[in-house]
């Protein structure tokens, strides 16, 4: 198992690493890095908002990783639209 923790660091991101007990080297600092070195397996799974999927994905294939692209387009419903 591999962790990439997220361009806006959220602190849950790194306490699911120190959890599970990942090396430092097992870590890295965004995708850019993780998909720029030796390939770590063979399916990267790509699970950001819709707008900020095209860079991992496309860096993650040219990489040789087969990718699956996860959270759909969604929006939630206006606050009202419950009532």
């Amino acid at each position: 198992m591999h962790h990439c923790i997220g361009r806006r660091r959220h602190p849950a991101a790194r306490l699911v690493g120190d959890a599970l007990g990942l090396a430092s080297t097992r870590r890295f600092p965004g995708w850019e890095a993780m998909f720029s070195g030796q390939r770590l397996g063979d399916v990267a799974i790509v699970a950001t908002e819709s707008q900020a999927r095209l860079q991992p994905a496309l860096a993650a294939l040219q990489a040789g990783y087969h990718v699956v692209l996860d959270v759909p387009n969604w929006r939630p419903a206006p606050w009202n639209a419950w009532f």
